[in-house]
């Protein structure tokens, strides 16, 4: 008997261990962080000795996520209930990780304060050199959830990002920041992490079809080009931001255009918001990211 409660009691001790292992190892936590020994599945930090290590450890004890240059397609790709096969990937090339996070840095991470990322950030960053989507042609895009309305997530509790290659050095830097920044607020949205705004969604009509066929009906309705036809709040929320996110105020305000271009310009000029409808909408998303999460969404739109 005595040989069986030393059993048991081992057993329980061990079974514990594991659930408090696991727990930790699925959330982000306030403490301050150290690299480990045994970090999330199959990646440990540092993964080299190279200049960009430090720099990655650092992003590591900030926000609690791993940047990762070295992984397989599998790493990448994996899923809790299989394999995403939408992205093809390769890591960045070791030449032009330092680049790579110089472009990063420029172009998303400074827009989100240290605690926002910890909070939000995914789990995994993947450097990559080549990110794309297709089978027998690729389409290279700069991160996952591109397009607007693509919702292939890619991995689990990861964001991928390219532009680890020789081309790094003359990537369009406005458009980049636009593409990075929406997909990230996309996913967020689309994993409910971030909520969307009360006031926001009841400036406009979801219900009701839109009388009139003209893009400047649909302006009148306080919608966007995109899509189609009445949209849903989910298509109507994610417009309005890779509406901002993508261009300067001065672009948005323009008002050298007309009531039927369907480009961002003059889109917040009464040319084309005849009834103030997306100016205010504009308005609540842009207090609201502020208010809620500390992000000023047009100053990504501006690049400043």
């Amino acid at each position: 008997m005595k040989n069986f409660n030393q059993t048991l009691r081992t057993a329980l001790i061990l079974s514990l261990s594991i659930m408090l292992f696991l727990t930790n190892g699925c959330k982000k936590t306030e403490d301050k962080l150290t690299a480990t020994e045994f970090p999330e599945p199959g990646f440990q930090l540092p993964q080299g000795n190279n200049d960009y290590d430090q720099r990655i450890m650092d992003y590591f004890q900030r926000w609690d996520s791993y940047v990762l240059y070295k992984f397989s397609q599998q790493d990448i790709n994996w899923r809790i209930t299989g394999y995403d096969n939408f992205y093809k990937s390769a890591p960045a090339i070791p030449d032009y990780i330092n680049a790579q996070l110089d472009l990063l840095e420029s172009t998303f991470f400074k827009y989100y304060s240290d605690g926002t990322l910890k909070q939000f950030l995914p789990r995994k960053v993947f450097l990559c050199s080549s990110l794309g989507t297709g089978t027998t042609t690729i389409t290279q895009v700069d991160t996952y959830l591109l397009p607007f309305g693509n919702g292939k997530f890619g991995g689990y509790q990861s964001f991928a990002l390219n532009g680890g290659n020789a081309g790094v050095s003359s990537i369009n830097k406005a458009v980049y920041r636009g593409n990075v920044n929406f997909s990230f607020l996309k996913m967020m949205d689309l994993e409910g992490k971030m909520k969307r705004s009360d006031v926001f969604t009841g400036i406009s009509d979801y219900t009701n079809p839109i009388a009139g066929t003209t893009q400047a009906d649909r302006y009148k309705r306080g919608f966007l080009v995109l899509p189609v036809g009445l949209p849903e709040i989910l298509q109507d929320w994610q417009g309005f931001i890779q509406l901002i996110v993508s261009n300067p105020y001065t672009y948005l305000t323009d008002p050298a255009t007309t009531a039927s271009d369907v480009t961002a310009k003059g889109i917040l000029s009464p040319v084309k918001d005849a009834n103030g409808l997306i100016k205010r909408k504009y308005d609540a998303m842009i207090s609201f990211y502020k208010q809620q999460y500390d992000i000023d969404l047009q100053a990504i739109g501006d690049g400043k």
